[in-house]
């Protein structure tokens, strides 16, 4: 086995299929989670657990999301992960491989490769997905928050008007109506 570095994430991979390994270290449990589903179900294929891949990503699509519509939107990119992953699976195991011409086997390890990337482009986009919704979630909340206050100040500046107008506009005009009347008694007074 040879050893890795790319953007800062160690992996392994496998000699001549240039597959990641499975990391053993990795705990079954983060499986669940958005941002590990691409690493381990590439990792659990890279190193020929199928259908324990298979079984992750079915554990994984039933489990609970904070978005309702996560599961509908990804529903048909996990579905195409496992026809992936089997079909990595046939190429992998296929029982006569060493019968075959070096042109057929390299043929197989073309469409094992191409068919990895591909797993592993869908499962980017199901991490995307996720993103997408979230950014969503965000952006709405944020119109909610906004729509919330901007009604408060709304709502805040209208009572000050009608207490400016109403009730404190009469306590001025009593005060002014009733100074112009003094003022006017002493002016008559002297005249």
């Amino acid at each position: 086995m040879t050893f890795i570095s790319l953007e800062s994430k160690a992996i392994y991979r496998c000699e001549g299929m240039g597959v990641p390994q499975h990391n053993k270290f990795l705990s079954k449990a983060t499986i669940t989670t958005i941002k590990a589903i691409r690493n381990d179900i590439l990792g659990l294929v890279g190193s020929g657990h199928y259908a324990q891949a298979v079984q992750s990503l079915k554990e994984f699509l039933d489990s609970d999301f904070a978005y309702p519509n996560f599961r509908l939107k990804v529903e048909r990119y996990v579905n195409h992960c496992i026809d992936l992953i089997l079909a990595i699976e046939a190429n992998r195991n296929f029982s006569s491989l060493a019968s075959l011409t070096k042109p057929k086997q390299y043929e197989l390890r073309e469409k094992f490769k191409k068919h990895y990337d591909e797993l592993s482009t869908i499962l980017h986009k199901i991490e995307v997905s996720y993103e997408e919704l979230k950014a969503k979630d965000d952006k709405s909340t944020k119109y909610f928050v906004k729509a919330v206050w901007a009604s408060l100040l709304i709502v805040t500046i209208n009572a000050l008007l009608l207490d400016v107008f109403a009730g404190l506009a009469e306590t001025v005009y009593s005060v002014v109506d009733n100074s112009i009347n003094k003022l006017a008694e002493i002016i008559s007074q002297y005249l």
